[in-house]
């Protein structure tokens, strides 16, 4: 995560800025976690240039209600990305599966831009508990045709969650011509 860029992108004022690096920079303790992401994959595997499979699985679990609801979206579908498959697990706190979600139980709606309603559609995971704290585990499957773009390496979508483990791989054909950029960051919170 590129914090300036961000910086930039959101066009803060100065102090703001100046705060929000100071919140990334210096690490919480752990009971301060909204939430843990105890393992976050994101796999991309390109059959051609216009044939790729994204598949992302996660293991998190929340301490917070406002947490559970700010994670409600699943993936943006257009006409070039297509969800195959989708299955989550709701756990509770002593491990046991409440509730199973597949790809029919997730709720679909319009995307506006503008205030223009586009073909764009956000998947949404309904997502609710009695009682705190409760896991999910998913896996889903999206496939995308007519286009490069590669989804963002982005576990961390808040300050206030922590990652314990996370992995990205990119598998490509051996004559497909493929660069990427990397960024190293120190902080192990990140």
């Amino acid at each position: 995560m590129n914090l300036l860029y961000w910086i930039n992108r959101v066009k803060m004022h100065p102090l703001l800025s100046f705060l929000f690096c100071i919140t990334f920079l210096f690490p919480k303790g752990a009971s301060a976690y909204k939430s843990v992401i105890h393992h976050f994959d994101l796999r991309i595997e390109i059959n051609s240039a216009t044939d790729i499979d994204i598949y992302e699985e996660a293991y998190i679990t929340y301490y917070s209600f406002a947490r559970l609801e700010d994670d409600l979206v699943v993936t943006h579908i257009d006409k070039f990305n297509e969800l195959k498959f989708f299955q989550a697990e709701i756990i509770n706190s002593a491990g046991e599966v409440i509730k199973t979600i597949r790809e029919r139980d997730l709720v679909e709606n319009s995307l506006s831009w503008e205030g223009n309603i586009v073909d764009d559609k956000i998947l949404s995971l309904p997502l609710s508990s009695s009682a705190m704290p409760v896991s999910i585990r998913y896996e889903m499957k999206i496939r995308q045709s007519a286009s490069l773009f590669l989804p963002a390496f982005r576990p961390v979508k808040f300050t206030d969650q922590l990652v314990e483990k996370a992995s990205f791989t990119v598998q490509a054909p051996l004559d497909f011509a493929l660069s990427f950029k990397t960024q190293k960051l120190n902080e192990p919170h990140i």
